[in-house]
């Protein structure tokens, strides 16, 4: 049953690129998950991540974090080319395109190895309480809804590769942790240090951008009102 909850975490993320797929007002609808998908990537940055790495924090801590940032930064050079443009201008919606293109990619990058650590730790549970498992596994899907619509609205290029990776990060993590076993308590919080690096990088450098330049967007104020109601729902699980 663990494997099980692990794939279907994955598949929360084809959820919202089916969802994508069926909206017909495209530019609304990226503005509305971007400004949701912000959202709930701060909700996991500040809620979830940060406490438990700061409750106990080391400078091999924030090494890892310091890392895990950089590394991010890093793949930032090996994708194409992308300038930050007010895309209400004619002349500028190819780099604005581009610029979600490639916060796609990267998000991709980063919520593939998430997806990856958190399902390993979603397995463990599993094996403890079905029921915890359970109601992780649809806290961790309903987190990857909005993630899925945002990516599968904006990249075009080996789109059935980016998606294929992440919609199996999940049943993945749950092999590695079948496999390993038990993950000791070090490793483990040098990994979620490591991971909140890369989120932090995605979430203020990359998203907070996009959004910042849609605050006139009606949709952008729906993408955050409907990004606070998922993060209380599922809190309330």
């Amino acid at each position: 049953m663990g494997l099980l909850f692990t794939f279907i975490t994955g598949a929360f993320f084809l959820l919202g690129i089916f969802l994508n797929k069926g909206c017909n007002n495209k530019k609304n609808i990226s503005v509305l998950s971007i400004s949701l998908a912000f959202v709930v990537l701060l909700n996991l940055i500040g809620l979830d991540l940060a406490p438990e790495v700061f409750s106990n924090i080391t400078l091999w801590r924030l090494f890892f974090i310091v890392l895990g940032f950089t590394l991010l930064k890093a793949m930032d050079l090996f994708v194409p080319h992308h300038e930050h443009s007010h895309h209400e201008k004619k002349d500028n919606i190819k780099e604005h395109n581009n610029h979600l293109e490639h916060i796609s990619i990267i998000t991709i990058l980063a919520l593939t190895l998430h997806n990856v650590i958190e399902c390993m730790v979603l397995y463990n549970v599993t094996l403890g309480s079905l029921k915890a498992g359970a109601l992780m596994c649809l806290a961790i899907g309903l987190h990857n809804i909005p993630l899925g619509f945002q990516i599968g609205g904006s990249i075009k290029k080996r789109k059935m590769l980016y998606i294929s990776i992440l919609t199996l990060s999940g049943v993945i993590g749950g092999i590695i942790a079948l496999l390993i076993g038990s993950i000791p308590e070090t490793v483990e919080s040098y990994i979620l240090c490591f991971t909140l690096g890369m989120l932090i990088y995605l979430t203020f450098f990359e998203l907070l951008k996009e959004l910042l330049s849609s605050l006139k967007n009606k949709y952008t104020l729906f993408g955050i009102l409907i990004g606070i109601v998922l993060i209380v729902i599922t809190n309330l699980l």
